[in-house]
């Protein structure tokens, strides 16, 4: 980012930006190592990026840290959800990017967690879904419901019959 001469543009320093130093932007190629010239470790994402550059969006993260995001809550509209699987289907055909997640970690959950996570969802879900021998119960108890409903109607249409002969 070119620097502007002091009192021209937006006022940089009334909008609390401070500028950085020649010293300190010592290194504006593009490097793939993710410490600095100071020795500060930086995200993998600003690998290859100028001192001033990762000062300015290091400055932007510290000032958005605790704001809640504008986005926060909206949901996407079906023709942006569309284009999301649109392009996650088209990025999971290309191999580079099917290499990077298998190379990811993926840890599995041992043995002990996973009891306790199916324990947590056999409370979470106890009023909700019944049990197979509970589903048995209320299928045998319709079976029941129906049949008497069958026998009345029959005894019903009987009793018809026996009037319309008398």
């Amino acid at each position: 980012r070119p620097q502007r001469a002091a009192g021209s543009g937006r006022g940089d320093a009334a909008a609390g930006r401070t500028r950085c130093s020649a010293s300190s932007s010592t290194s504006t190629t593009a490097s793939t190592s993710t410490a600095t010239a100071t020795g500060v470790e930086l995200p993998a994402k600003w690998a290859g990026l100028s001192e001033e550059e990762i000062l300015r969006r290091k400055r932007i993260s510290e000032a958005n840290r605790g704001k809640q995001p504008w986005n926060k809550g909206r949901k996407h509209s079906e023709a942006t959800k569309a284009k999301i699987r649109a392009r996650t289907r088209e990025a999971m055909q290309r191999p580079e990017v099917l290499e990077k997640l298998r190379n990811m970690p993926h840890p599995k959950h041992n043995e002990h967690i996973r009891r306790k996570i199916s324990a947590s969802l056999k409370v979470f879900y106890a009023g909700r879904r019944p049990t197979s021998e509970e589903r048995q119960a209320v299928a045998a108890k319709k079976a029941v419901e129906r049949a008497a409903k069958a026998q009345a109607k029959a005894a019903a249409k009987a009793q018809t019959k026996a009037k319309a002969q008398v």
